[in-house]
């Protein structure tokens, strides 16, 4: 990670010396119009401008794509709080997922019985709770992120139950 802080910093200092030497440039060529070579000005003040569009693309993907801050690093994952809900206080568990712990097992057990599965991340209980989480709270996407430290598509996936339930 520190070369591309180091390359970030470089384009923020190439960028710099552009920007001042384009200020000059122009400064010259306003107060000097009469001057033979403003022709030659003209050329070097569009080349800079390129190369200040450019170091400002540049600037702008380093930061987006390469600078980032992991996002989901609660200590506690969404298994974690669905096994500390398990093994905690009944009423909390009811709070947290509109019904009591032995429905919750029996609808998981016949949610498994007809197809749903463990994913390779996301445990066949764990996706059931984001659901029964989203259909008790109806809180938006970005706490369901928060809450089971999961990525939006995981969440998508997970919340839109694949069709295993289908008329028997």
């Amino acid at each position: 990670m520190g070369s591309i802080y180091q390359a970030t910093g470089s384009i923020y200092q190439a960028r710099a010396r552009l920007q001042f030497e384009y200020s000059t440039l122009l400064h010259t060529m306003i107060i000097n119009t009469t001057s033979r070579n403003l022709e030659a000005k003209k050329k070097r003040a569009a080349a800079i401008t390129v190369a200040l569009v450019a170091a400002s693309l540049a600037q702008h993907f380093a930061a987006r794509y390469h600078n980032k801050t992991p996002k989901n690093t609660s200590k506690l994952t969404g298994q974690q709080w669905l096994n500390e809900l398990l093994t905690g206080h009944h009423q909390r568990f009811y709070d947290a997922m509109g019904m009591n712990k032995h429905v919750f097992q029996a609808l998981l057990h016949e949610l498994i019985r007809r197809g749903l599965h463990d994913t390779r991340h996301v445990s066949a209980e764990e996706q059931l709770a984001i659901f029964l989480y989203l259909a008790v709270t109806g809180l938006p996407q970005r706490h369901l992120e928060e809450r089971f430290q999961r990525s939006p598509s995981t969440l998508t996936k997970c919340v839109i139950i694949p069709p295993i339930i289908h008329a028997s």
